[in-house]
């Protein structure tokens, strides 16, 4: 799946425009302009008229640049990522949180339009791979080539 990134949000409150950047999602690893985090495991979740799914992850961002006065003091541990939705909305909102389980910071954007790059699909296929299939099992539109080989 691809998350086109267009706003962030500290402390949930104040959102502010960013450069748009693309994160790119697969079966086992999210990665980033500022770092990449391995999925660990993932759990679907509803939550405040929202659906989506929560993963635990293990891995460093560089959000310094993102920061509104730069205050980060390095990279940030991300343990946790939530990617939620509205039904039948394009707006996603990705919530990062660190080992302490303190929110680390918010981000919205939308996934790719394309029907075989969604999110409702990339949902569909860690579910299977989480029953048991592989990667050569999912769809041939949903993971390139180069994103099979592990």
């Amino acid at each position: 799946m691809k998350y086109q990134v267009q706003q962030i949000s500290y402390d949930f409150r104040t959102f502010q425009d960013i450069k748009e950047c693309t994160w790119t999602f697969d079966v086992n690893e999210i990665e980033t302009d500022k770092g990449s985090l391995d999925i660990l495991d993932f759990m679907e979740v509803e939550q405040n008229g929202q659906v989506g799914v929560q993963m635990n992850v293990d891995g460093w961002l560089d959000l310094d640049e993102y920061h509104p006065d730069n205050s980060l003091d390095g990279p940030v541990n991300v343990q946790t990522i939530a990617i939620m939705r509205q039904p039948h909305n394009v707006w996603l909102w990705v919530y990062m949180f660190d080992e302490n389980n303190e929110p680390v910071a918010a981000f919205c954007g939308t996934d790719g339009l394309d029907e075989t790059d969604s999110f409702a699909k990339y949902v569909k296929e860690l579910k299977r791979m989480t029953d048991g299939g592989s990667v050569d099992d999912f769809d041939d539109d949903f993971f390139s080539d180069n994103e099979k080989e592990y």
